[in-house]
């Protein structure tokens, strides 16, 4: 049965055209358009999947079907607020932009509005029975003009790979690395097992998109997996994070892509909590450090940003249920007050120098600052986030 005019009336005809619009437009991408089903229900997801092949070159009417399939198995016979429900799963799929074009339909006050504090976004008055919005998604589709702070963080586990040790314990640091930032305010997107292909084609793009629609003043990158060093290819990165493709994801490529991107009053924090070698001996004071790669960016590009490696050049860092470094870290963030992102390495490598020697090795943070001209605050703490 076509519910076309079933769900205009339930979401709006602004709010259905635009979605169309912008997929005929190719502003909503397949893999978007996919994620949205995901967030809509799995039997939507489950139309997507049925004409993903068959409709490729007509995603506009794929997501006709969808809509169509929404109708059937949640909007039909449910008090739901569809237009809050749909302003939820554009912010999770990556598509913020849309989210302030989405209108309020007519009438809409009192005990059915979704009272989200936020101007323009909902009808004055009353609770909502339906307020899926936590603080930290609220001020991420605020007006673009207000600050906001952003995260990404993708973390391996290898699982069900042959040829290369198994790091289940990089999923929970990721976990609380995601925590304990939106604790402080970061709306962060967490991606797990990912290979070099989605790192770049989708993970930092879908970031990217986010940073530069929004007025990101503040950001942090979380890269939690193995990683080394690649001799003879320091022109190309030569540091790496290891994508589940086994691909060498170049740490020069990850912060090249953002650093272009990202104005140089954006605060950034970049942290590689990964090996950078396989070197278990501590190294003498006239070590040499080879060049990265990250001498081709403009001074501009690499203002206000912190750099951590959490170990030294050539050297393992050390995983157990989490990492080392993790679990040190959310400890200090969530500190009130925590200390200045300054001093952070410090404190945990205080931390670290108190444990046992592995294999004759101790583990040692490293920051790097770059031109900082207004220098990162932690602020005050979010209230109301959810625990995920």
């Amino acid at each position: 049965m076509d519910n076309k005019v079933e769900v205009k009336g339930k979401l709006g005809s602004h709010n259905y055209d635009l979605l169309l619009d912008n997929i005929e437009n190719g502003l909503i991408k397949k893999q978007q358009l996919k994620d949205i089903g995901i967030e809509m229900d799995k039997k939507v997801n489950g139309i997507f999947e049925a004409l993903k092949s068959t409709h490729a070159d007509d995603l506009k009417y794929v997501m006709r079907c969808m809509m169509d399939k929404w109708w059937d198995v949640k909007l039909c016979n449910s008090n739901i607020d569809v237009v809050q429900e749909l302003r939820r799963i554009l912010t999770e799929v990556g598509l913020q932009h849309l989210v302030h074009k989405i209108r309020d339909l007519p009438g809409r006050s009192g005990g059915d509005a979704v009272d989200t504090g936020v101007s323009g976004l909902g009808a004055a008055g009353g609770e909502s029975g339906n307020q899926n919005f936590n603080n930290v998604i609220v001020k991420a589709i605020e007006d673009p003009n207000d600050p906001v702070r952003l995260g990404l963080i993708v973390a391996n586990t290898y699982k069900g790979l042959q040829g290369i040790n198994k790091l289940p314990g990089c999923e929970k640091s990721a976990q609380e690395v995601k925590k304990t930032m939106e604790y402080r305010g970061f709306k962060t997107k967490l991606c797990l097992d990912r290979n070099k292909e989605e790192v770049f084609n989708q993970d930092i793009p879908k970031f990217l998109n986010d940073v530069e629609r929004l007025n990101c003043k503040d950001l942090y990158v979380y890269f939690s997996g193995h990683g080394g060093f690649e001799e003879g290819s320091v022109t190309v990165g030569g540091e790496f994070f290891v994508g589940v493709d086994k691909e060498h994801i170049f740490k020069y490529e990850i912060l090249k892509r953002i650093l272009e991107v990202a104005k140089p009053t954006t605060r950034k924090i970049f942290i590689f909590d990964c090996c950078r070698g396989t070197n278990k001996t501590e190294m003498g004071l006239d070590q040499v450090v080879k060049k990265n790669g990250l001498e081709q960016l403009k001074n501009s590009e690499f203002k206000n940003t912190y750099v951590f490696n959490t170990t030294l050049p050539y050297q393992v860092a050390i995983v157990d249920d989490i990492t080392f470094f993790a679990k040190e870290w959310c400890k200090l963030v969530m500190l009130d007050p925590p200390p200045k992102i300054s001093e952070i390495d410090e404190l945990i490598n205080a931390e670290l120098e108190k444990r046992p020697v592995f294999n004759g090795f101790k583990q040692a943070v490293e920051l790097r600052k770059k031109g900082i001209t207004d220098a990162f605050e932690w602020g005050p703490k979010e209230k109301n986030v959810d625990d995920k």
